[in-house]
């Protein structure tokens, strides 16, 4: 579903862009790369059932005091038959309860070619135990499918009726790219000019360029305001971003944040942000992220460090698990043609859970939801007993010979 991800990812950060300027620092898992993965195209007609489908994925901060990772938020997801995500539900943890309360929801419709045509967006109410709307989004789209215009409404509680609240209008070069994204909006029944970005690329429609404005009311004139530059060392994988920021008083762009990028193959493996020291005239540490991923290339995980610089040491800060139901499995680099069975039983269990599969592993391994590691076997024993586990929710995954995440299957311990 990254397909359609992207289409909301800087828009929240753009609004308060021109009110203070910041360097883009990461919120769940929101580095400066994905700018370059907002202005690909936007979705592609007839794109086949992917490998894997991202289960839940659960979100960690590091308790800075007791040096222990603390459950934060979770998300769990569900899917159509065309394997186009359904509804996304949010929970925060409740800490003396040490339980996960409802937070949030989603729910997005297709239309035939699936395209995403409608968000619609819930909150939970503790009081009634019930959820309710929120906000939407719709999607307009131009004839070649690329998005055009994406209108963000919020609920009026009072009228019960939808708002106007935030547009965004798309245009794009003869690849498909985005070239400029304008984002208004709506005051006193008129929509306001907010922010603009322009995009230029390289021969291989790769992102070099971005160029970030804000309307200026008074003058009426859109008004330079941050500019990012992507270099590309070989292929289509940046090698790294620099951020600046227009200086009104000399007229130029001056440095404030640089992006350095690691791959192993088409996967971003580990980002060094860094921050301009006008004092010394030098790059300083601010942040990392280091990735990992499954042999399907599904990303796994994330792990954000902040940099201290008093101690010069990399603190931990934030962590992100991702969980997979797998359609197809990879053996020896490639992938099996046909979905191969993999099912776990009973769910929920007691006392232990049976594996129904075709897959040909030589080790499992259970993680709680957290993604801590509680059980582990080095055979291919297809009986597991699970009585010592607490209750909760697990997921079970499988290795192959040669070390590779072959599936994962979720299950519930009562």
């Amino acid at each position: 579903m990254k397909n359609i991800v992207f289409i909301t990812l800087l828009s929240g950060f753009y609004l308060t862009s021109f009110a203070q300027k910041s360097i883009r620092t990461v919120q769940k898992h929101k580095h400066a790369l994905e700018l370059i993965q907002k202005t690909k195209p936007r979705y592609s007609k007839g794109l086949a059932a992917p490998v894997c489908l991202k289960d839940s994925s659960v979100e960690l901060t590091w308790d800075t005091i007791n040096n222990v990772w603390l459950n934060n938020y979770r998300s769990l997801f569900a899917y159509n038959t065309q394997s186009n995500l359904f509804t996304e539900t949010d929970y925060n943890i409740n800490t003396p309860l040490t339980a996960w309360d409802k937070n949030s929801k989603s729910v997005l419709t297709y239309n035939s070619q699936n395209t995403l045509t409608l968000t619609l967006s819930y909150q939970w109410d503790l009081a009634t135990s019930t959820w309710f709307a929120t906000g939407r989004s719709t999607y307009t789209y131009s004839p070649a499918n690329d998005l055009l215009v994406q209108l963000q409404e919020s609920r009026d509680t009072t009228t019960h009726t939808w708002v106007g609240d935030f547009r965004t209008t798309y245009t794009y070069n003869a690849t498909h790219s985005v070239t400029v994204e304008i984002g208004e909006y709506y005051s006193s029944n008129v929509w306001t000019n907010g922010y603009k970005s322009t995009n230029a690329y390289n021969a291989n429609s790769n992102l070099t360029n971005n160029i970030f404005y804000f309307w200026n009311m008074g003058t009426s004139n859109w008004e330079p305001s941050d500019q990012t530059v992507f270099t590309y060392v070989s292929g289509n994988n940046p090698s790294s971003g620099i951020a600046t920021q227009w200086n009104t008083s000399t007229t130029a762009w001056d440095n404030y944040a640089k992006y350095t990028y690691t791959f192993s193959g088409n996967n971003l493996t580990y980002e060094l942000d860094q921050v301009w020291d006008s004092g010394s005239s030098s790059w300083q540490n601010y942040g990392n992220y280091a990735f990992t991923y499954d042999v399907n290339n599904n990303e796994t995980s994330v792990l954000e460090q902040q940099w201290m610089p008093v101690t010069s040491i990399w603190r931990n800060s934030y962590k992100e698990f991702m969980y997979y139901t797998c359609q197809s499995t990879v053996g020896l680099g490639r992938l099996v043609g046909s979905a191969v069975k993999f099912d776990v039983y009973p769910s929920p269990a007691f006392s232990e859970i049976h594996i129904n599969t075709e897959l040909e592993f030589s080790s499992l391994h259970i993680l709680s939801l957290g993604g801590q590691e509680v059980y582990n076997s080095k055979q291919d024993s297809k009986i597991v007993s699970v009585s010592q586990l607490e209750k909760g929710i697990y997921f079970i995954q499988l290795f192959g010979k040669n070390g590779d995440l072959m599936a994962t299957k979720k299950f519930v311990k009562n």
